[in-house]
């Protein structure tokens, strides 16, 4: 699949085949309560419905919205369903030999599915070389062995035992990391002390000697390199990072907030997140003041996501989430319980041990002459195809070429790794692993991306109502502009025009309806759509049945532009 396939179709939101030719000697269906929309004609309001009374309707912000039930038709539940298109399962042929092995022996036994299980690998080992190794395709671009991960699946689906394989492996390094930090802070706390001890015998013996005294011991004991840290709060981080500047995992398994806190972050805080990224160095301040300055931080992201706690913040920050990589497999089927062997478990120890131990020293490792031919190749198709896409999927796309390296850096030392420890750590890229990499990006990841960003193939439009009706379940939302639903909803990345036509297309599958407000002095009515109250009953606290909720949801919509138009004409 390619970006070419993403020409816009014509309006269709269905999936089920078009209904037989309609009998004229029927009798009439019955009334849904909303008029057939005529899709060939110009868009505009919806008819008015005749069998509500004003009296019926609470009126806000100049805003009619019906709240008694039965006035809505039954909604195509179909567009909120999180199911997902047929997508690829995670290539094992792209792993080294070894963990070719280890990810599906592993994922069996964890019960846990082999994408999540190979992604949460990839994320794991990348974290431990950060940015002590950079890919550099040429002398002036580089890129650290950085990856940002997402596990996606609907709640019980195993991505946190998927999760675990990797982490359990990073918690007994960290384990060893720590004690060996304890017997090295022991040892220089005895130094400290004989050097305190020493100190003014040494400035007395100076000033006889009529030499410079030395300076008093100032105590800096060795900070603790961690390799895992679950709180994203910028001030932790920081402290973290002033013991492991060249690379840690960043592990987010509490909910779906993790991606809307990095989404949606403060300026400051984002730039701290594209420095991690990038490997670039930090400066953290308060009040103006730099506080903590940390060289070259790299740090790799691996979290999980339900479906439907994803698109808000893809629509909101196209600038971080873009640089995520999604899996999103069927859950595993059932299988035997089969163990583990202990054998195996204990070489990919031994392998990720090698990662951590690697010197930290950056080093820039160049693409081999081969290897370079073949990234151009990917570079060229990649740029070709580019022009055919916009917003997220844009965002997403941009990033293909850095991932590909990154993805290349993580697979080659992962081979070393696993290797006998007399061979040499890795001189140049190889061709095998951009190729592979590459080969991943294009067949894998891809169409991921594109499911989790809701763009999973079909009609162009019916991926877009469902980015709208997601967006709006989010934000709990019962009436909103037209222009909100362009901008927010599906992320500026269409027309009003385009816009205009998938909402009404909404309007025929019963979820939306159009109503135009009382302007407040002189000017054109402004139009809304007015929102079916069933999709807020999902998360709705009242208890209530489906439809008694109807009558039980507050007509207070929340909609900016109306908001910004208000003040102005005060």
């Amino acid at each position: 699949m390619t970006a070419h396939d993403f020409a816009e179709p014509t309006l269709q939101l269905r999936d089920d085949p078009p209904p037989a030719a309609a009998n004229t000697s029927a009798t009439p269906p019955p009334d849904t309560g909303s008029e057939p929309i005529d899709q060939n004609s110009p868009p505009g309001p919806a008819p008015a419905d005749p069998a509500i009374p004003d009296d019926a309707c609470h009126k806000a912000r100049g805003i009619k919205v019906p709240l008694r039930p039965g006035i809505w038709p039954t909604p195509d539940m179909s567009l909120l369903h999180e199911g997902r298109q047929d997508l690829p399962d995670f290539p094992l042929d792209v792993l080294p030999p070894f963990w070719g092995q280890w990810v599906p022996t592993t994922a069996r036994g964890a019960c846990a599915s082999t994408d999540h299980v190979a992604l949460s690998l990839l994320s794991a080992a990348a974290s431990l070389i950060g940015s002590a190794r950079r890919v550099a395709p040429s002398p002036v671009w580089s890129e650290p062995c950085v990856l940002w991960t997402a596990l996606v699946g609907p709640a019980s689906s195993g991505k946190t035992p998927a999760m675990n394989t990797a982490l359990r492996l990073l918690r007994a390094l960290d384990t060893a990391l720590a004690v060996a930090h304890t017997t090295a802070v022991h040892q220089y706390n005895a130094d400290f002390a004989a050097a305190q001890y020493r100190w003014p015998s040494a400035v007395l013996a100076a000033r006889r000697s009529d030499r410079t005294p030395p300076a008093k011991p100032v105590y800096d004991a060795p900070r603790r390199r961690q390799l895992l840290a679950s709180d994203a709060r910028l001030d932790a981080m920081a402290d973290v990072l002033r013991g492991t500047p060249r690379g840690m995992l960043l592990a987010c398994d509490t909910g779906g907030g993790w991606l809307d806190d990095i989404a949606r972050a403060a300026a400051d805080i984002q730039a701290f997140w594209q420095s991690a990224w990038s490997g670039a160095d930090w400066t953290l301040r308060h009040n103006g003041e730099a506080t903590a300055h940390i060289a070259n931080p790299a740090v790799s992201i691996l979290g999980t996501l339900r479906p439907d706690q994803i698109t808000p913040a893809l629509v909101d920050s196209h600038d971080l989430t873009s640089r995520f990589l999604f899996t999103w497999p069927e859950p595993p089927p059932f299988q035997p319980l089969a163990a583990v062997p202990q054998t195996i478990n204990d070489a990919a120890l031994q392998a990720l041990a090698r990662l951590r131990d690697l010197p930290d020293v950056p080093r820039e490792v160049p693409l081999a002459a081969a290897a370079l031919t073949s990234f151009d190749d990917f570079r060229h198709q990649h740029h070709a195809e580019a022009g055919n896409l916009s917003g997220w999927d844009a965002a997403w796309w941009g990033k293909g070429a850095s991932v590909v390296l990154r993805l290349a850096g993580v697979l080659d030392f992962l081979d070393w790794a696993a290797r006998p420890a007399v061979t040499a750590e890795p001189a140049q890229v190889s061709a095998w692993s951009i190729q592979c990499a590459a080969d991943l990006w294009w067949g894998y990841l891809w169409p991921h991306a594109r499911a989790v960003g809701g763009r999973d193939g079909g009609n162009d439009h019916r991926q877009d109502a469902r980015r709208m009706l997601r967006w709006l379940r989010h934000e709990q939302l019962l009436a909103v502009s037209p222009e909100t639903l362009r901008r927010k909803a599906l992320g500026g990345s269409r027309k009003a025009a385009q816009t205009e036509r998938t909402a009404l297309a909404l309007v025929a599958s019963g979820w939306l309806r159009q109503v135009k407000t009382k302007p407040d002095g002189v000017g054109r009515p402004a139009v809304r759509w007015i929102v079916n109250p069933a999709i807020r009953t999902r998360d709705d606290d009242t208890g209530l049945p489906r439809a008694e909720a109807l009558s039980a949801i507050p007509a207070t919509p929340d909609d900016e532009p109306a908001q910004k138009a208000s003040k102005r004409r005060t």
